[in-house]
């Protein structure tokens, strides 16, 4: 097994994590999804602990990280309104996930508002905490655990919707604005022209989705085709979507198909190299704005956000006992309260 390398707390934040780079993918595998529902934090906190202000933080030019389980409860909201936590909860023991069972046992016994028998649309309003508590453990991708995608199948969600849930992104519909640069520079471009290019770059998918298209011809314009909102979702969700491999061409080698100049197409997708992780741009940030940050800093950060995940992942490249020293002085309700723990726990022995 191949040893870690060790930090001392005293070492310079930016400069050390930029300079390991496992310790900076672990780091950003906790704190850059943003949670919508219920109360854990992430990057955007470990900003303000460092006194960054949002409308500098809210600059940085990186993608958005969504939960997909929150993105699965929203869409048993709209598809399936009549689904209860009984359902849920049947969905997770069939995945063998009783660690999520337990929350919702958990909330049934503490209020009053929650049962089995409860909707779960109506969580969105009354309780969302519990939504954002079951998606932090559902998001986690650890070997041997069943997720979010095992718990969608269990409920019978469509393979072809669920797995959407991870690969959509609301930053940059670049198809959509695609399509609307055609309508403007090629008015008279017809669904059959669309047609003709798509098969020009082999994308029989988004031929079979227009054609299912019954509003309009293949002699009809593009705009009429785009009118047709149903149509046009799932096709722009088939050429939005990255492939894992390159042979299969998307939205930028249609707009090729079509004349416009590779500016313009830059223009409406940032490249890859320009998106960088929200951490990792914070992390960049620290080091020019506040070069004299260590590791103790981040270690204080981390704690004051309640990210205890993420301070298991910095824990592995510090030596024994290091969190714990650096955390020895606080007097946070938790701190108070896990020192009296153990200090019954020896007073027992």
């Amino acid at each position: 097994m191949e040893k870690k390398r060790k930090f001392k707390p005293s070492d310079p934040l930016a400069k050390t994590i930029l300079d390991c780079l496992d310790l900076l993918e672990g780091l950003f595998r906790c704190l850059d999804k943003e949670y919508k529902y219920g109360s854990c934090k992430c990057w955007k906190h470990v900003a303000e602990y460092f006194e960054i202000e949002e409308q500098e933080y809210q600059n940085f030019n990186c993608s958005q990280v969504h939960s997909p389980t929150e993105v699965m409860f929203e869409y048993l909201q709209t598809r399936r309104p009549e689904m209860i936590i009984g359902g849920v909860k049947g969905g997770l023991h069939s995945i063998s996930r009783e660690d999520v069972v337990c929350v919702l046992v958990e909330y049934e016994q503490t209020y009053d508002t929650v049962d089995s028998d409860t909707l779960v649309c109506s969580l969105f309003d009354s309780d969302p905490d519990i939504i954002g508590k079951i998606a932090f453990l559902l998001d986690v991708q650890k070997k041997g655990l069943n997720t979010w995608s095992d718990l969608a199948a269990s409920l019978e969600i469509p393979r072809g919707d669920f797995k959407t849930f991870e690969t959509c992104n609301k930053d940059c519909p670049a198809t959509e604005r695609l399509f609307e640069l055609v309508k403007i520079h090629y008015p008279r471009t017809t669904v059959r022209d669309l047609i003709s290019h798509l098969e020009e770059i082999k994308r029989q998918d988004v031929i079979v989705a227009i054609r299912k298209c019954t509003k309009v011809s293949e002699d009809a314009l593009l705009k009429d085709l785009m009118e047709d909102l149903d149509v046009m979702e799932n096709v722009c969700e088939l050429l939005n979507q990255k492939q894992r491999t390159k042979r299969v061409k998307n939205w930028s080698h249609l707009g090729r198909r079509y004349g416009i100049k590779k500016e313009y197409l830059d223009d409406l997708s940032p490249s890859q190299e320009e998106i960088v992780c929200p951490t990792e741009a914070l992390i960049q940030s620290l080091g020019g704005s506040q070069p004299y940050s260590t590791l103790a800093d981040l270690i204080w950060a981390i704690h004051s956000i309640d990210r205890d995940d993420a301070l298991e992942v910095l824990k592995v490249y510090l030596q024994d006992g290091c969190i714990a020293n650096v955390l020895r002085l606080c007097d946070c309700e938790r701190c108070e309260k896990a020192r009296e723990q153990e200090k019954g726990h020896a007073d027992g022995l």
